[in-house]
């Protein structure tokens, strides 16, 4: 399932408990339009009533973004985010949050306030870590470049991007993972 509401939700057509994975991609501008072909998803919009009901989290997943623009939604906690995206698991096998503040912060922001987003980025996973169950489910988290640990440019680094995996399937994922190129394949094994 795509967690991010402006892009698509993907209901699985079965759901096997053992196999939950959490994908975090990290910096990944555009990656939901990359699965329009697989046929595991069915396709319909998440708006903003998924995120008044905690089904769905904006790129920004804190809403201050859409706040600021007008829209009246609720703004979450890091915390807060961590839960909405551990309940989604629990109804679906795969699930993909989008986040890309940490590319807009590092092309656009000072060191202070990229200091404070990884603190906030480090909260949501740590949450998200305590709501893991380590013998069934799998986090992955990883990013296809880096920017934000280099402030000597406001461009993409030539810095590999990270791949961290916990849980279940998370020492398979590291030994498996060499290049962002093998995290796709990766994955399908597992399905």
């Amino acid at each position: 399932m795509f967690a991010n509401f402006y892009l698509f939700s993907g209901e699985m057509v079965y759901n096997d408990p053992m196999r939950r994975v959490i994908f975090i991609f990290i910096d990944g501008a555009g990656v939901g339009q990359a699965d329009a072909g697989n046929p595991f998803f069915r396709r319909k919009p998440f708006g903003e009533a998924a995120i008044r009901a905690e089904k769905a989290l904006y790129q920004d997943y804190s809403n201050r973004q859409l706040i600021a623009q007008g829209l009246e939604l609720p703004e979450y906690s890091p915390a807060q985010a961590a839960a909405i995206i551990a309940n989604a698991a629990l109804d679906y096998e795969f699930i993909l949050y989008e986040y890309f503040q940490t590319d807009i912060y590092a092309h656009r922001r000072s060191f202070a306030n990229c200091v404070d987003l990884i603190r906030d980025l480090d909260t949501l996973i740590e949450n998200l870590l305590a709501r893991l169950d380590k013998k069934q489910d799998t986090l992955v988290l990883t990013s296809d470049h880096g920017n934000l640990e280099d402030f000597h440019s406001r461009g993409h680094s030539r810095n590999p991007g990270p791949l961290l995996a916990w849980g279940r399937h998370g020492e398979f994922l590291r030994a498996k993972i060499k290049s962002l190129s093998d995290v796709t394949p990766a994955l399908l094994e597992l399905y």
